[in-house]
């Protein structure tokens, strides 16, 4: 197993150590921390490289023009996380809905259910921060249906609005529909009639996101990331969602533009949040980070044993067709 360190180290070794190899096998955002498989990185290639393999769906981290001119095929392993990110958004949905990322951090504080409860009235929604000190919390009955002046909702009867409806989008629609929300979606294309006959739950397309914003009264983000999709989530689009909406992202954190999206929570626009995804991996933005609306996760979507066995399986699969079978990998993305 190799470990990058640094840019430099691994050009070096590319050159050196490693220059007659077939094949990459990269775990999660391999090159994600130097900017990409992109300029010098891909220069720094051997000739003999036919194959670059990633046990994830998204690829934004390689200049697909650039390796498909070296003649170096770049493989994902799609539809092999639909289901454990399709949770995630679940999970993070009902956050969103019930505040139960605010409760279990006071509740962890105080050690004491009825002084969580009651502190968290005091919550500061412009700040998104508890500005007294739970101890000090008002001696009042508090159910846990009100976090400062927001309440908590049963997401039962609300409207999701999904912007990609792929293999992802189609599970989260079938969890959020368990819970009695109404489902609509937009994507490129519509499904067939066939195909939304046989989801086994119903379904409203939108031809635009514009369309789906306005009956999104929670937006979950499952889409890829690239120029037409890049910060679709802005100022203007949030102004376009319902007043108290929430916003779930399990796409890519480049989805949205986090200043506007802040700004939208301390203006009371936006209800909460829930981020499993982030623009700048492995890290995040400190503003994100002080606010307790914002349900926060260390982009868990695929993270389960299964996602990592069938990921690591099609990933060598994809590594003997380009060497030893057609040569053009069994899921090419360039």
């Amino acid at each position: 197993m190799y470990i990058i360190t640094s840019k430099e180290q691994l050009i070096k070794d590319l050159k050196e150590k490693y220059n007659d190899i077939s094949a990459i096998y990269g775990r999660y955002y391999i090159f994600g921390d130097l900017g990409g498989m992109r300029g010098d990185l891909v220069d720094a290639l051997p000739p003999t490289l036919k194959v670059i393999t990633v046990t994830t769906v998204g690829y934004d981290q390689f200049d697909l023009v650039a390796l498909k001119k070296r003649g170096i095929v770049v493989c994902n392993t799609p539809g092999n996380a639909s289901i454990s990110v399709a949770e995630i958004a679940l999970y993070l949905t009902l956050s969103t809905f019930r505040f139960t990322s605010v409760f279990e951090k006071y509740f962890r504080q105080t050690e004491n259910s009825e002084l969580c409860r009651q502190a968290i009235t005091e919550l500061d929604n412009s700040s998104g921060k508890l500005l007294i000190d739970p101890a000090d919390a008002p001696s009042a009955f508090a159910d846990g249906e009100r976090v400062g002046k927001k309440y908590a909702h049963s997401p039962y009867g609300f409207r999701a609005g999904i912007a990609g409806f792929g293999g992802i989008g189609i599970e989260i629609g079938r969890r959020l529909n368990a819970l009695g929300m109404e489902i609509h979606y937009f994507d490129r294309y519509k499904l067939t009639l066939e195909r939304e006959a046989n989801l086994g739950y119903n379904v409203t397309y939108h031809e635009s996101f514009v369309s789906l914003l306005g009956q999104s009264d929670v937006l979950v983000l499952a889409l890829p990331l690239h120029d037409d999709t890049k910060e679709i989530v802005n100022k203007k689009a949030i102004e376009m969602l319902p007043d108290d909406a929430r916003i779930v992202n399990v796409g890519r954190g480049g989805l949205i533009n986090h200043q506007h999206l802040v700004a939208a929570l301390e203006s009371g626009k936006l209800s909460s949040v829930g981020l499993d995804v982030h623009p700048n991996e492995p890290y995040i933005e400190k503003k994100l980070v002080e606010r307790d609306d914002i349900t926060l996760l260390p982009h868990l979507g695929g993270g389960t044993v299964e996602v990592v066995r069938n990921a690591a399986i099609k990933s060598i699969n994809n590594i003997r067709d380009v060497l030893e079978g057609s040569g053009r990998g069994i899921t090419p993305v360039n």
